[in-house]
């Protein structure tokens, strides 16, 4: 009964053509991630300059770096959306704020440099970055 059945079904899936219409559907899929990465090939080339850039790499690679919603949201084509970007990639426990741990760990530079650059971010000395203290120094958000 099970290879009658087998049969039957294998011999209606050819005479309704299932099996063709399956490998156009599945040709149309790569034809549209094959699109789809062409078209976003600008926004991978964006985010190495950006990266090189700050210093730090804005897309790991080897998922050393929390993946934030809140930082694939972001508009990176202003300069406030690519500063609240590079945020949410220094801030790694998502409390909206950076401290000198997070700071260090980003690998921004190195030595006391860092530990310069960080007070040169905190203008208010309390040892925690807010997006307003860092917008301020990082980013011009004034139109």
């Amino acid at each position: 009964v099970k290879t009658e059945l087998d049969h039957t079904v294998l011999k209606a899936m050819e005479d309704c053509n299932v099996m063709q219409r399956l490998d156009v559907v599945e040709n149309l899929q790569q034809q549209r991630v094959a699109a789809l990465e062409e078209e976003t090939q600008w926004l991978r080339e964006v985010m190495e300059v950006l990266s090189e850039s700050v210093g730090f790499d804005l897309v790991p690679r080897d998922g050393t770096r929390r993946s934030s919603a809140r930082a694939k949201s972001r508009d990176l084509a202003s300069p406030e959306g690519r500063n609240a970007a590079l945020f949410d990639q220094l801030d790694t426990n998502g409390d909206d704020e950076v401290n000198l741990q997070e700071f260090q760990a980003a690998q921004v530079v190195t030595g006391q440099r860092k530990v310069d650059l960080f007070d040169e971010l905190d203008s208010n000395l309390d040892g925690r970055v807010t997006r307003e203290e860092f917008a301020a120094v990082t980013v011009d958000a004034r139109p």
